[in-house]
Protein backbone atom coordinates (compact mmCIF):
# COMPACT_ATOMS: atom_id res chain seq x y z
CA UNK A 1 0.00 0.00 0.00
CA UNK A 2 1.32 3.44 -0.88
CA UNK A 3 0.18 6.99 -0.33
CA UNK A 4 1.53 10.01 -2.16
CA UNK A 5 1.26 13.68 -1.32
CA UNK A 6 3.14 15.64 -3.98
CA UNK A 7 3.64 19.39 -3.68
CA UNK A 8 4.30 21.64 -6.64
CA UNK A 9 4.12 25.28 -7.56
CA UNK A 10 2.33 25.76 -10.90
CA UNK A 11 2.95 29.49 -10.59
CA UNK A 12 4.62 31.70 -8.02
CA UNK A 13 1.42 32.61 -6.14
CA UNK A 14 0.05 29.33 -4.76
CA UNK A 15 1.04 25.87 -3.62
CA UNK A 16 -0.83 22.98 -5.27
CA UNK A 17 -1.45 20.04 -2.92
CA UNK A 18 -3.23 17.06 -4.42
CA UNK A 19 -3.34 14.01 -2.21
CA UNK A 20 -3.15 10.72 -4.08
CA UNK A 21 -3.60 7.18 -2.88
CA UNK A 22 -2.60 3.89 -4.53
CA UNK A 23 -3.08 0.34 -3.29
CA UNK A 24 -2.66 -3.13 -4.75
CA UNK A 25 -2.99 -6.72 -3.58
CA UNK A 26 -1.89 -9.90 -5.30
CA UNK A 27 -1.85 -13.66 -4.82
CA UNK A 28 -0.19 -16.48 -6.74
CA UNK A 29 -2.26 -19.49 -7.74
CA UNK A 30 -0.84 -22.58 -9.47
CA UNK A 31 2.87 -22.55 -8.50
CA UNK A 32 3.87 -19.01 -9.47
CA UNK A 33 2.69 -19.19 -13.08
CA UNK A 34 -0.63 -17.38 -12.51
CA UNK A 35 -1.03 -14.25 -10.41
CA UNK A 36 -4.39 -12.69 -9.51
CA UNK A 37 -4.35 -9.07 -8.45
CA UNK A 38 -6.47 -6.05 -7.76
CA UNK A 39 -5.46 -2.41 -7.62
CA UNK A 40 -7.04 0.95 -6.97
CA UNK A 41 -6.11 4.62 -6.89
CA UNK A 42 -7.78 7.86 -5.82
CA UNK A 43 -6.98 11.45 -6.76
CA UNK A 44 -8.48 14.42 -4.93
CA UNK A 45 -8.32 17.77 -6.68
CA UNK A 46 -9.71 21.25 -7.02
CA UNK A 47 -12.03 20.51 -9.94
CA UNK A 48 -13.28 16.98 -9.19
CA UNK A 49 -12.29 13.81 -7.41
CA UNK A 50 -11.51 10.69 -9.39
CA UNK A 51 -10.77 7.05 -8.74
CA UNK A 52 -10.20 3.76 -10.47
CA UNK A 53 -10.03 0.07 -9.69
CA UNK A 54 -8.87 -2.91 -11.71
CA UNK A 55 -9.04 -6.67 -11.19
CA UNK A 56 -6.53 -8.56 -13.29
CA UNK A 57 -4.51 -11.68 -13.95
CA UNK A 58 -0.86 -12.21 -14.98
CA UNK A 59 0.46 -15.32 -16.66
CA UNK A 60 4.19 -16.09 -16.64
CA UNK A 61 4.80 -18.52 -19.55
CA UNK A 62 8.56 -18.81 -18.88
CA UNK A 63 10.36 -19.84 -15.70
CA UNK A 64 11.23 -16.26 -14.81
CA UNK A 65 9.29 -13.05 -14.23
CA UNK A 66 10.74 -11.17 -17.23
CA UNK A 67 8.04 -12.09 -19.75
CA UNK A 68 4.35 -12.13 -18.88
CA UNK A 69 0.89 -11.53 -20.28
CA UNK A 70 -1.52 -9.26 -18.39
CA UNK A 71 -5.30 -9.16 -18.67
CA UNK A 72 -7.08 -6.41 -16.76
CA UNK A 73 -10.51 -4.82 -16.49
CA UNK A 74 -9.95 -1.16 -15.63
CA UNK A 75 -12.92 0.83 -14.23
CA UNK A 76 -12.29 4.60 -14.34
CA UNK A 77 -14.39 7.41 -12.80
CA UNK A 78 -13.63 11.00 -13.92
CA UNK A 79 -10.08 10.52 -15.19
CA UNK A 80 -8.01 13.61 -14.31
CA UNK A 81 -5.38 12.89 -16.99
CA UNK A 82 -5.09 12.11 -20.67
CA UNK A 83 -2.57 9.99 -22.55
CA UNK A 84 -2.29 8.60 -26.07
CA UNK A 85 -0.64 5.34 -24.96
CA UNK A 86 -2.98 4.45 -22.08
CA UNK A 87 -6.78 4.27 -21.84
CA UNK A 88 -6.94 7.50 -19.83
CA UNK A 89 -8.83 10.44 -21.36
CA UNK A 90 -9.80 13.53 -19.38
CA UNK A 91 -13.20 13.04 -17.77
CA UNK A 92 -13.53 9.40 -18.92
CA UNK A 93 -16.01 7.21 -17.04
CA UNK A 94 -16.37 3.51 -17.77
CA UNK A 95 -14.68 0.17 -18.30
CA UNK A 96 -11.50 -0.23 -20.32
CA UNK A 97 -10.33 -3.82 -20.89
CA UNK A 98 -6.60 -4.24 -21.47
CA UNK A 99 -4.43 -7.10 -22.70
CA UNK A 100 -0.65 -6.60 -22.67
CA UNK A 101 2.39 -8.72 -23.44
CA UNK A 102 5.23 -7.41 -21.27
CA UNK A 103 9.00 -7.85 -21.70
CA UNK A 104 11.44 -6.72 -18.99
CA UNK A 105 15.10 -6.39 -19.96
Amino acid sequence: MAEQLPCRWPDSRRLDLRPRFRDSSRAFVDSKKWELYGRTSLVFGQFRNSYEYAPGVKWYPLRNRRVYIVGEGLRIFNSPAASIITPYNSGFKGWSPMLQWMFNF
